[in-house]
């Protein structure tokens, strides 16, 4: 029984572990180009608390922990009538099951001076790149959900802790930043980002062109460094795998099976499970991970094939720069220097779990 897992995201490096010295009744394939980034961590390195190595991975050292293979590879498309999987190399693989964690992107596209939020290793070549800044940095945070404002956060306590003279603008269309948080927590990250030196535009980027963004309202703002953050959309390799897709990615039950395809699995940002339309968070990747590895076992099997149901309430912490985080359960939230030592305690466990 041939098993290939495309992609080194949360829920696959979770099953990895779950793997780890079970006699497995499958061999198994890790399909993924590079090292894993982990979301959970990117803005403490864009705030300068972690260093790069310690937010990622390499899949390979998991994949062979668990018995299986790593092949630096990308998908291109899925031929299924030949169970066939074919990559970016040239180079087509063969399977009996397919599992799929690719993730999702930030539409727009990338340049030099344009950074999408994901995919996350792309969008923190920013660090890398403000290590060298302009003579004065204008940057443009475009988007003021909870990922726009805490990366907006993080960029201007930055450009403070490393004396880089400029400011960070966030723009969103809302009449106050990250709209979805509880008041209480909407106040706390509001202080914090005025706090931070963060002007806030209520506006709209509609467009941009060299190193000037048009607003909705018809202002053309100059800008070093524009960063997107807005809205996460189904990977663009989706429209070649001939499987169907929602607004918020692969259709699969909640068995994680896709709907067309019952020996494809999917989990993490580019599945949507039952058709709920989860926000893209990696609580919910991780916590299906279990059930995926499950999952693929009994189908290899031919047993019956657990359900995966999504918590409707998670924990999310917010890291803001200057060593403060944002805590938020449901409506419950706090802020300060206790958040962030809890979320660092949290991040630093789940790299252990997978490394």
């Amino acid at each position: 029984m041939r098993v290939v897992l495309i992609g080194a995201g949360h829920a696959h490096l979770k099953a990895l572990a779950f793997w780890r010295g079970r006699q497995l009744p499958f061999s198994f394939q890790l399909v993924d180009p590079g090292r894993f980034v982990y979301s959970g961590m990117a803005t403490g390195v864009l705030a300068g608390d972690y260093r790069f190595n310690e937010a990622s991975c390499d899949p390979r050292s998991a994949a062979e922990a668990a018995g299986g293979h790593l092949l630096r590879d990308r998908l291109v498309s899925i031929d299924r009538q030949a169970g066939e999987v074919r990559l970016e190399s040239g180079r087509r693989l063969g399977f009996d099951l397919l599992s799929l964690n690719i993730g999702s992107w930030v539409g727009g596209g990338q340049s030099s001076r344009v950074y999408p939020v994901k995919p996350i290793g792309d969008f923190l070549g920013l660090v890398k790149d403000l290590d060298n800044p302009d003579t004065r940095e204008e940057i443009v945070v475009a988007g003021g959900g909870v990922t726009g404002s805490e990366v907006a956060a993080c960029l201007g306590w930055r450009l403070k802790a490393s004396g880089i003279d400029g400011r960070v603008r966030l723009i969103h269309p809302h009449s106050e930043p990250a709209p979805s948080l509880p008041g209480a927590a909407r106040g706390f990250l509001q202080r914090a980002l005025e706090d931070r030196g963060i002007e806030i535009m209520q506006d709209r980027v509609e467009s941009w062109h060299g190193r000037s963004a048009r607003l909705a309202s018809g202002r053309e703002l100059p800008f070093t460094r524009l960063v997107l953050a807005t809205g996460l959309v189904p990977s663009p390799v989706f429209s070649n795998l001939d499987l169907e897709v929602t607004d918020s990615g692969l259709a699969v039950a909640d068995t994680l099976q896709c709907a067309d395809d019952a020996r494809i699995f999917a989990a993490g940002d580019c599945a949507d499970i039952g058709r709920r339309g989860l926000p893209n968070v990696g609580v919910y990747g991780v916590r299906a991970a279990t059930v995926l590895a499950d999952n693929l076992e009994a189908a290899a099997l031919g047993r019956a094939l657990r359900r995966y149901s999504p918590q409707k309430v998670f924990l999310s912490i917010l890291n803001l720069g200057r060593g403060e985080g944002l805590a938020v359960w449901a409506r419950l939230s706090f802020g300060g220097r206790l958040a962030l030592r809890w979320k660092d305690w949290l991040d630093r466990r789940f790299m252990q779990e997978i490394g």
